[in-house]
């Protein structure tokens, strides 16, 4: 099995200014103290992988006036052993320290932060250890096995209409059919005008969190030669305006039936984004050979379902995936959407984890083609889905060609180097795919 590890930019130093202005006056002085202030943090280590037994020392620096003897708030996460809140007081030269164990497999987390103003840090320890939380559900397969015989079963009736043409590819709007409102898949479908049959590629994007309305991928469509469908993660019409369901109907959707796995709202997403590739593949103009998913944190989670539920993906970039471990919070990190901070939960925790495992990114994971090429980032210091989190759906892929890409001081965004090392990795898997018989 093919292992790549990429760290990118691998500087552990973090400087983080004071937020943005308020609309609310404040006084001159506060308002001076905070424009100077600055404050950094970073891991004293000549590596951001440390052994288990070893200590994470973090070094707090406080530049500006009046440093000394400032009370520093810090936070620490990454296992229960450092979960906790406390502060240090910086020296004569506004300074101070924090010493976390290193105690097993994950990242060790730390954030400090004084007039609003915060440096994060995170180093990981022996990565490929990671786990996931829970064992997979006995029946996990036959579950969705049963589902996507139902959808296999079930006419396609899509409902296509043109849309204008840009950039040399032909938008269209698609409707998906799949038992009414709230069940419905909606997208957005761009092709290269004059697409002879069975010539494209495909390529289906899945979006984050909060994102009710997609647009045609028209550029990437007429300059590259392929057919692109971005799916909207809500199963409402795309044309009407961004946020309006997310905001409204669909508030709170990310954990809507979080104790029962037929209601739990990814359920219905994934059975979407199946149906989704099940469009792509049936369009005439799909080579019959390309099939390539990818997405951002939900987007993300999104993409190793898509890739675990259909065998006929050939490449899978996850950033930063979501919906990844969910039982990690009791040893250490789980993803968004945190169902640990759920009432259901509190609760009822067995339940909720009984439920989410079904819909569990690192069970579909474990189910990828191993002829998939599979790209997946994360970043040491993301607290929306911890890095321990996307460690444990990485290591149970069996993909012959996998990837991952850790950057050190990335959060939850997908740094530059890293979307362009992702689209290198999707334009190298299409020029191998047309090039073999």
């Amino acid at each position: 099995m093919k292992h790549l590890f990429i760290t990118l930019a691998a500087a552990l130093t973090l400087t983080a200014f004071a937020a943005p202005a308020q609309k609310t006056a404040k006084p001159a002085a506060a308002a001076k103290v905070q424009q100077q202030e600055k404050l950094t943090i970073k891991v004293t280590t000549s590596s951001s992988n440390l052994p288990i037994g070893a200590k994470a020392i973090f070094n707090i620096a406080l530049q500006g006036e009046n440093i000394a003897k400032r009370k520093v708030s810090i936070m620490t996460e990454g296992n229960p052993a450092v979960r906790k809140f406390f502060s240090v007081t910086t020296d004569d030269k506004g300074c101070a320290s924090v010493t976390l164990p290193v105690t097993r497999p994950g990242v060790v987390y730390c954030r400090a932060y004084i007039n609003k103003i915060f440096g994060d840090a995170g180093v990981m320890t022996e990565p490929y250890k990671v786990q996931p939380a829970m064992p997979e559900p006995k029946d996990f397969t036959a579950y969705w096995n049963k589902v996507k015989a139902e959808l296999n079963a079930r006419p396609m009736d899509a409902e296509v209409t043109k849309l204008k043409t840009l950039h040399g590819a032909d938008g269209f709007k698609i409707k998906l059919p799949m038992g009414g409102e709230g069940k419905d898949a909606y997208a957005k479908l761009a092709i290269p005008v004059g697409a002879k049959p069975k010539t494209l590629p495909a390529r289906l994007i899945l979006y984050g969190a909060g994102t009710d309305m997609v647009t045609p991928y028209y550029g990437m469509a007429g300059s590259r030669k392929i057919m692109v469908l971005s799916l909207n993660p809500m199963p409402v019409d795309n044309d009407e305006r961004r946020g309006k369901f997310c905001r409204g109907s669909y508030k709170g959707y990310q954990h809507w039936g979080a104790n029962d796995r037929e209601k739990i709202f990814f359920n219905g997403m994934f059975r979407r984004l199946y149906r989704a590739l099940q469009y792509l593949k049936s369009r005439p103009e799909w080579d019959g050979k390309i099939l390539i998913v990818s997405g951002s944190s939900q987007g993300g989670g999104q993409a190793l379902a898509a890739a675990g539920l259909d065998p006929q993906v050939t490449c899978m970039v996850a950033f930063v995936p979501a919906i990844c471990n969910h039982g990690g919070r009791e040893i250490g990190d789980a993803g968004w959407p945190s169902y640990w901070i759920t009432r259901a939960y509190k609760t009822n925790k067995q339940a909720v984890l009984y439920a989410s495992s079904y819909i569990d990114a690192v069970n579909f994971a474990r189910h990828i083609n191993p002829a998939t090429d599979c790209f997946v980032a994360t970043g040491l210091v993301d607290r929306t889905c911890p890095a321990e989190s996307v460690f444990a759906a990485f290591n149970v892929i069996p993909a012959k060609n996998k990837v991952l890409t850790i950057t050190p001081n990335a959060g939850h965004n997908n740094p530059a180097p890293v979307r362009n090392a992702a689209e290198k990795f999707i334009s190298d898997h299409v020029k191998k795919m047309r090039a073999a018989k």
